[in-house]
């Protein structure tokens, strides 16, 4: 399944040329002909031989300037074909039958309905709409396309430390056939996420970016007013750091990094000019990898200690070896979980 984000080729644009408030900027000015070269050219990277339909997520917007002018363009694509993917009311006029399938979904992202289409699309529709029940959520949607998206970035040149017998080291053991990584609490990983090499890339960075940035909004349901609820995005190590400081590019909100491990807090020296800036604030905290839950626990506790309140915890990866104890699940969102994908094991001796 492939999804193509007007808004993420939008703001990229944006980015590039320096402007401030991207977000803002890209929802409210989408729908200039050189936003729709864009979106073709996006569509051109797609291989059609390996689906045969590719969905378009116009949910973000309430407006789009020259909607038909979309709708014709994007109609003349026969394999893969385009689904829409639109709120209701707002950026098509959903009394109206489209050349295009539409999937129509309400204010609180839940699916109401699959109309549109012309004699090519027949079995597609038939398709979507056995596959799509009406208690599909646009997160729903969306999901096995994140998962596999960052799933993906994993396995660019260096983010994966998987030990072997070439790379052999002193921190590296062999136990019930293969070999393990020493982390430095003395256990033992099968292999180690390095996500610093993902800095080197700025498309993965905007992926991930615009990932975190709309699991912050609710995927832009229209009866949240989440960005207002918040004053900080806050991370707990300087690896979180650059991931945090491209969505503080996109948002517009500050980000503050905290050293939840290191002896600046151990030793109270950066409490003071904390506990003035988040001292009744509210607060997302952004965790690039998620494997015992300890982490999270660390870093939400050092929080609690500066009276922050916490209103959200975003996860890049959750290794899923155990669960944090000091915030329930529902604050929790892991945007991937790739512990099968890698066949990730954590272990003693």
């Amino acid at each position: 399944m492939y999804i193509v984000d007007p808004l993420k080729l939008k703001i990229e644009q944006l980015l590039s040329d320096g402007q401030a408030n991207p977000l803002n900027q890209a929802r409210l000015r989408y729908g200039t002909e050189n936003d729709l070269h864009v979106l073709l050219e996006e569509v051109k990277k797609l291989n059609p031989s390996a689906k045969n339909s590719f969905f378009v997520d116009f949910t973000p917007f309430e407006r789009i300037g020259r909607p038909e002018r979309f709708i014709s363009e994007l109609a003349t694509i026969n394999k893969p074909r385009p689904v829409l993917l639109s709120i209701k009311d707002t950026v098509f006029n959903n009394s109206v039958s489209l050349p295009l399938i539409n999937m129509v979904f309400s204010e609180q992202g839940q699916l109401l309905s699959i109309v549109g289409g012309d004699e090519r699309d027949e079995r597609l529709l038939q398709s979507l709409t056995n596959y799509y029940g009406t208690n599909t959520s646009l997160l729903d949607l969306r999901k096995p396309v994140i998962e596999a998206n960052l799933t993906d970035l994993l396995f660019n040149p260096g983010c994966l430390d998987i030990p072997s017998k070439a790379d052999e080291e002193s921190t590296y053991i062999y136990l019930a056939g293969r070999y393990y990584r020493k982390m430095p609490n003395g256990m033992f990983v099968s292999c180690y996420l390095n996500l610093k090499e993902l800095g080197k890339d700025s498309r993965a960075l905007l992926t991930i970016a615009y990932e975190i940035v709309i699991a912050i909004m609710d995927y832009f349901r229209r009866d949240q007013t989440l960005l207002e609820s918040f004053d900080y995005v806050v991370t707990p190590n300087n690896t979180a750091l650059f991931l945090a400081s491209c969505v503080q590019a996109i948002l517009d909100i500050p980000v503050l990094c905290i050293d939840r491990l290191g002896p600046i807090p151990a030793l109270n020296i950066q409490s003071s000019k904390l506990h003035d800036q988040l001292h009744d604030r509210r607060v997302i905290l952004i965790e690039e990898v998620v494997a015992t839950g300890n982490e999270l626990d660390r870093a939400v506790f050092y929080l609690n200690s500066l009276r922050a309140t916490i209103i959200k915890v975003i996860t890049l990866y959750n290794l899923e070896v155990g669960m944090p104890m000091l915030v329930t699940q529902d604050m929790v969102t892991s945007l991937c979980k790739p512990k099968d994908e890698l066949k990730y094991v954590y272990r003693s001796a």
